[in-house]
């Protein structure tokens, strides 16, 4: 019940006629399994340790080895739709104009999740959620090692962000070959584009796989949280 709820983002109610099972039975099952799956985020969302060897992505490419060869992967923000009371409203509701909240996904090369913050309302700033992680959710990086972020995020010796005044994004450097860059800083965030890509993708997938994370659902708003970690450990898992 749990896999098909989480996977077709199917409401509690239209369950019923699938499993043949009273409303009272699935919605008591369903919430014990995402809170369960929850609770296992401490085995399968786990962070990296500094002796943890070099990603191919990086040493098996001279694009990036040795240049980028302390970074452990990347961090980016993502919004999921979500359902609360109208009082609310306001604070959920993020710059696209989408009631939802602000879930910060820390991952490696491999498309793994090392970290998750969930349950930010959607009109967090991204740093801000990052500070939070850092500051009482348990967020560390191992030393001398660093992860990738946009120009959201400020530039520390934990996190690396592009340079500011240079283009960025992948799309815009497509059609354009090594000779169309403007200088050393546009080639730097170029390749730096290209690797923390990965954590743009590992949502993709994630959003993929979980179809529940794409609609609004009527849980409780505490249950759509859990129902954010319970979907990353599946995805680590599998």
């Amino acid at each position: 019940m749990f896999v098909y709820a989480i996977g077709h983002g199917v409401a509690i109610g239209a369950m019923y006629e699938h499993f043949q099972h009273s409303l009272k039975t699935i919605s008591y099952y369903v919430n014990r399994v995402i809170k369960a799956i929850a609770l296992l985020r401490f085995t399968y969302i786990v962070l990296p340790s500094g002796t943890d060897p070099l990603h191919p992505r990086i040493c098996d490419d001279d694009q990036f080895y040795p240049y980028f060869k302390d970074a452990i992967g990347a961090i980016d923000g993502t919004y999921i739709p979500a359902h609360v009371l109208k009082d609310r409203q306001a604070r959920y509701r993020n710059r696209k104009n989408v009631i939802s909240q602000n879930v910060m996904g820390v991952c490696g090369f491999n498309l793994i999740f090392h970290y998750v913050s969930v349950g930010f309302e959607g009109a967090a700033a991204d740093m801000m959620v990052l500070r939070r992680a850092i500051d009482v959710g348990g967020f560390t990086v191992p030393q001398g090692k660093y992860y990738l972020v946009d120009s959201r995020y400020g530039n520390a010796a934990q996190f690396l962000a592009p340079y500011r005044g240079e283009r960025y994004h992948i799309l815009e450097y497509q059609n354009h070959g090594n000779a169309a860059y403007k200088n050393m800083r546009d080639k730097f965030n170029h390749r730096h584009a290209q690797i923390r890509n990965c954590v743009e993708r590992c949502f993709d997938v994630l959003k993929n796989r979980f179809q529940t994370l794409r609609e609004d659902n009527c849980y409780p708003f505490r249950v759509q949280v859990l129902i954010v970690l319970a979907c990353c450990v599946v995805h680590n898992f599998i």
